[in-house]
């Protein structure tokens, strides 16, 4: 019998198809429902910084604001986009929604059809819109229920549970998907904020569109054995290929299938290994969609190799626990890692670059992404591969 070390490890995507997409972060307006003014929202964003911007409310970071600003906590806020589209956009055979993130309890309405009851911040949402859009004037609104309201009458019908540090008689944040740190935590105040808090785009596409593509693999002594699956969605036969190390595979897809599988082998790779015990190769991965003529979806990641084991096993002192990464014992040397501000959209691709270059600088290998602040953008999981961090 083969001893084989089962792990996968996926990074860096960037992908691109043969769709026209609109990406919804201009013309933004929200109120406080109930109410008739409309304000100039940012998106993404949230309602307090959208309050904030707009001179409604203090800086929440100043004086006793956190206190006298709980009450945007318990009120329920509206955000509306009024858009028109370019005429060429309405011959495409499918229009879709994506709305990467929204927070939390999230009603969606377009052109007055309510399309979403949306009440996870943590994941993404698509909406199949073909056939609504209208040619002159169309509206998307969202309307964010206050997570306080939604959850009161089953919190009270629960003796209370752990909740971090939020000392209200009856905490609902254990019954809401949504960050808990927002409820207030040791080392953040409480602001329960609603809003678009990752982009929206409306994507147009005519017979193919590619979903996902994951990578997981095998990996012996001197060998990789790797499947690749190819999520993707066509109502025409296409081909599918997967370069990587040099070699090239080629699939055909019919018409309704769902994708792809390829199971190439890599021999002698070459080996990830965490900051300061030797260096982070990357293999450069690429999926083709394409038709006898065009190129119709491609999608580039960057695939690092490596195994990882923990150790657990009796000792002469008791039981052991430690790690093995590439079969080789590393210590582990790292930090418990939170959101970096309450307000997540405030958060840069620069202020990214830094922290973790100071991670990797502190001679850390591995971060703990905590359990109470959400999952990370790509990029996040991007640079630790970059920088040798195991997460």
């Amino acid at each position: 019998m083969r001893n084989l070390l089962f792990i996968f490890f996926f990074t860096s995507s960037i992908s691109w198809v043969q769709t026209h997409e609109i990406d919804f972060k201009y013309g933004w307006r929200f109120r406080q429902v109930g109410t008739e003014t409309w304000y100039p929202a940012t998106v993404p964003g949230t309602v307090h910084t959208d309050l904030f911007a707009n001179g409604l409310i203090g800086d929440p970071f100043e004086d006793n604001n956190e206190i006298d600003q709980q009450w945007i906590e318990k009120e329920n806020w509206e955000y509306k986009n009024v858009f028109s589209l370019d005429g060429e956009m309405y011959k495409y055979k499918h229009h879709e929604f994506n709305f990467e993130g929204l927070d939390t309890y999230a009603a969606v309405y377009f052109n007055d059809s309510l399309i979403l009851e949306a009440n996870n911040m943590s994941r993404s949402w698509r909406v199949d819109v073909t056939g609504m859009l209208r040619e002159d004037e169309n509206i998307l609104q969202i309307v964010f229920t206050s997570p306080i309201n939604k959850n009161d009458s089953i919190a009270r019908n629960y003796i209370p549970l752990p909740a971090g540090s939020d000392t209200t008689k009856f905490p609902v944040g254990p019954f809401t998907r949504k960050a808990a740190y927002h409820f207030g935590w040791d080392f953040a105040p409480r602001f329960v904020t609603s809003g678009i808090w990752k982009n929206i785009q409306l994507q147009f596409w005519d017979e193919v569109l590619l979903r996902d593509v994951f990578y997981e693999y095998y990996i012996e002594d001197n060998y990789i054995d790797l499947s690749v699956d190819v999520s993707l969605w066509t109502e025409t036969q296409v081909f599918v290929s997967l370069d990587i190390d040099g070699n090239k595979y080629i699939d055909t897809v019919s018409s309704q299938e769902s994708g792809a599988e390829f199971y190439p082998e890599i021999k002698n790779p070459n080996l990830w290994w965490p900051n300061g015990s030797g260096s982070q190769h990357l293999y450069k991965a690429a999926v083709y969609v394409y038709s006898s003529k065009d190129t119709l979806a491609r999608d580039f990641q960057n695939i690092g190799f490596r195994t990882i084991k923990l150790v657990n096993e009796p000792d002469y002192i008791g039981t052991s626990f430690y790690f093995k990464v590439n079969g080789k014992p590393i210590f582990m040397k790292g930090a418990n890692y939170v959101p970096q501000d309450v307000f997540l959209p405030r958060v840069k691709p620069e202020d990214y670059k830094r922290l973790l270059m100071q991670v990797k600088d502190a001679g850390m290998n591995m971060l703990r992404v905590w359990g109470g602040g959400v999952y990370e953008k790509e990029l996040f999981y991007d640079l630790c591969d970059e920088y040798g961090i195991l997460v």
